[in-house]
């Protein structure tokens, strides 16, 4: 597998803002990186942080602006440490937060729940 090829394609979505592809084409990549059992380079956390998947950045390997991006969306979901959210997650906790009435539909595996014991351990609700 050549690396740099393959974060060559996925920039190519990128710079096409074309962000949906380009992050199926990561997800692909770190899965075979992490089956080859594959430190990640410094350039997959800069596209890691590009596409908003800030919990799969590589803290060994960042750069300072990832590790920043990576400790900014940290939140506290009731467990023995804070735990990072992606971009999307980290939208929608935000309007939660902010009162306001929301319906969401998303895959499995998004973290759905994940964000609503995010709310529930920030704001205590009654109900």
């Amino acid at each position: 597998m050549d690396i740099f090829q393959e974060c060559e394609n996925i920039n190519k979505y990128l710079i096409e803002n074309n962000e949906h592809e380009a992050r199926n084409l990561l997800i692909k990549l770190l899965d075979k990186l992490t089956e080859e059992d594959n430190k990640y380079p410094t350039l997959i956390n800069h596209l890691i942080r590009e596409v908003g998947l800030y919990p799969y950045i590589d803290l060994n390997s960042s750069l300072w602006e990832d590790r920043f991006v990576y400790d900014a969306f940290k939140v506290d979901v009731g467990d023995e440490k804070p735990v990072t959210l992606h971009r999307e997650q980290s939208s929608l906790l935000k309007k939660l937060i902010s009162g306001e009435n929301i319906a969401v539909s998303a895959p499995t595996s998004f973290g759905k729940s994940f964000v609503i014991d995010a709310f529930i351990s920030m704001n205590k609700p009654n109900k």
